[in-house]
């Protein structure tokens, strides 16, 4: 038997039962049985409740400018965040593109427009697809603050489902909103399900792609080419009713690019290859505030963002010379550039200029004009710009793909599918699961090392490309574990910025400053790990002098110069003193981002 909804929940849904299996099941017709008899009228003060319910759920689903969502959210409404809920509600499918900075709450905002669709009875399935590193932090945040369950889509989720109702069973028909990475989505035994689960069109369906600009086609030639992830995309979108797309760095540089992925979001309004004529195409599905523009308006207080750049030079040969640094602050809000100011940082070598140098001339050699054997050569140039340490490692395997020894190839790690009855101990195992957190840094550097192996294997030096890749070698294993120009410059800033104000020696331990370094992968962690080398190399230079010092001033000591020698003895404390920073080594923390505390400076 067919049967049809007549609720207002679900009108017009379809649903076929067997009707001698249901049971307890009889069919009332109105005009033979009536509507029932009424044994009982409701008391006023609940009557009147549901009345007032009624009304008020007619009024804000009919009205897009009453909101029902911050009310029933745990959140510190700001008033830019309702911004973006009153456009999607004028719209007539929320396809929106939310495109605000960094830390003005983009999920909050999209968080916003969901519980309003849902509440107005708008949204029924919600797929929310993000980067495998915050797919766990989507969830808790849907949780914490608007109450939302959402399943994060994983191997190990799919293997509950099928342990408690059958392999037969799709995933996706076991619950109604989801959270699935970028990486898991572009496979196909979770996309087809996926798709055949949604058919056609999804009624009622929200699809929520954070960090939208990875959908983006690539843009690296003249003609932007479809990626995975963007094919996927562009496949799954047109299912969904309603689309938010979330970046805060939406466009790439390439009007072509960028006009594909507003195609995604809205095929009315957008075509692939036509530009996008400025604001005037863009108000109507597209939100996007600066934190300098609020803080003009006065919305909301936002610290300023002052961009410090470092230049360092370099004056001598190669063997030797002296290091200075120039100083210049950039002020994003007015976009001024301050003074430069110009230091002496002390003679050292330019091991790094001379690894550019030698790496440059090696690339003339062997590097093909073109195609994927010229990853090999990226990928050191990327390395030697981020540090010695890691232009090492990449080094060692190039070499082992040079001389055709391949390298080490870790396993893939089979996680073990526990039984339903071990789901209330497999907490630990969640958050180790690649498919929830990402991959690690050391499984992305692992993996890194395995392309620029295979893609060096083709490679045939001659003569003096091997002797230039010898002195490289030497020349990047003595300079890994030494302190680079770069780490000394940061010190020096440190010293003379963040740790100036840090009071006398007696309260130095209870005002310790935090400091954060920013940055993607194993290189980045590396190089906090040789700054932090460098500070306590620094450290016991500076502790040294200052032993050597006082022993001047003790042996200068004698007739007529026991003054001079108390002064030798105070003013080499003192400089020992000023040459002492310590910075501890710093630790990773989930999303890449390295964490570490800057000790005093005297």
């Amino acid at each position: 038997m067919r049967l049809v909804c007549l609720d207002d929940d679900d009108p017009g849904r379809h649903l076929e039962v067997l009707w001698n299996l249901e049971l307890g099941a009889r069919a009332v017709v109105p005009e033979a049985h009536g509507l029932g008899e009424t044994t009982q009228v409701d008391a006023p003060a609940h009557f009147g409740a549901y009345l007032h319910a009624l009304k008020w759920s007619a009024v804000s689903a009919a009205d897009a400018t009453r909101f029902q969502a911050p009310f029933r959210a745990g959140i510190k409404l700001m008033a830019h965040q309702l911004t973006p809920l009153m456009k999607a509600l004028e719209l007539p499918r929320a396809n929106l593109f939310i495109a605000d900075d960094v830390g003005l709450g983009k999920t909050i905002e999209a968080g916003l427009v969901l519980q309003e669709l849902l509440l107005r009875q708008q949204a029924k399935f919600v797929l929310v697809v993000a980067p495998a590193s915050v797919c766990l932090q989507w969830q808790g945040e849907m949780q914490r603050r608007f109450g939302l369950r959402f399943e994060v889509m994983t191997r190990q989720f799919v293997a509950w489902r099928r342990q408690e109702r059958g392999f037969g069973v799709s995933p996706w028909s076991t619950h109604s909103r989801f959270i699935v990475s970028h990486a898991l989505l572009r496979r196909p035994g979770y996309r087809d399900p996926l798709i055949a689960h949604l058919g056609d069109r999804a009624r009622k369906g929200l699809l929520i792609l954070d960090e939208a600009h990875v959908a983006a086609p690539a843009s690296a030639g003249r003609y932007a080419v479809d990626t995975d992830i963007t094919r996927t995309i562009r496949d799954l979108a047109p299912r969904f009713d309603n689309r938010l797309f979330l970046s805060a760095t939406p466009h790439n540089g390439h009007s072509n690019s960028f006009s594909a992925l507003l195609e995604i979001l809205d095929p009315v309004r957008f075509t692939r290859g036509v530009p996008v004529e400025g604001k005037k195409d863009l108000a109507p599905v597209m939100v996007r505030r600066l934190k300098r523009d609020l803080r003009k308006l006065g919305f909301e207080s936002f610290p300023r963002r002052m961009l410090v750049e470092l230049a360092l030079r370099h004056e001598g040969g190669a063997g030797g010379g002296v290091w200075s640094v120039s100083e210049s602050a950039y002020d994003a809000d007015v976009g001024t550039i301050g003074a430069v100011r110009v230091a002496a940082l002390g003679p050292g070598r330019a091991t790094e200029i001379e690894l550019s140098e030698k790496l440059a001339r090696y690339t003339e050699l062997c590097a093909p004009a073109s195609g994927k054997d010229r990853l090999a050569f990226v990928m050191l140039q990327q390395r030697l710009l981020s540090s010695p340490e890691a232009f090492a490692r990449t080094l060692t395997a190039h070499m082992q793909g040079v001389e055709k020894r391949g390298g080490p190839v870790a396993a893939p790690q089979q996680g073990k599918l526990p039984g339903v009855a071990d789901r209330r101990d497999a907490a630990p195992a969640v958050e180790e699961d690649p498919e929830t957190h990402g991959l690690s840094d050391e499984a992305l550097a692992e993996e890194s090392d395995a392309e620029v192996r295979r893609a060096s294997e083709t490679l045939s030096p001659n003569d003096e490309a091997r002797a230039l890749l010898t002195d490289l070698r030497a020349l990047a294993e003595r300079a890994r574990r030494a302190p680079d120009a770069k780490a000394i410059a940061f010190l020096a800033w440190l010293r003379e910025n963040v740790c100036a104000a840090v009071p006398s020696a007696p309260d130095r331990r209870r005002l310790r400053g935090r400091l954060l370094l920013g940055g993607e992968g194993r290189g980045a962690r590396e190089g906090a790990e040789a700054t932090a080398r460098a500070g306590r190399d620094l450290d016991r230079e500076g502790a040294a002098g200052g032993r050597r010092g006082a022993e001047r001033g003790a042996a200068a000591e004698g007739p007529g110069g026991r003054g001079g020698g108390a002064r030798g003895a105070r003013r080499a404390a003192g400089c020992g003193a000023q040459e002492a920073v310590t910075v501890p080594l710093v630790d990773r923390v989930p999303g890449g981002v390295l964490r570490g505390e800057a000790g005093p400076a005297g």
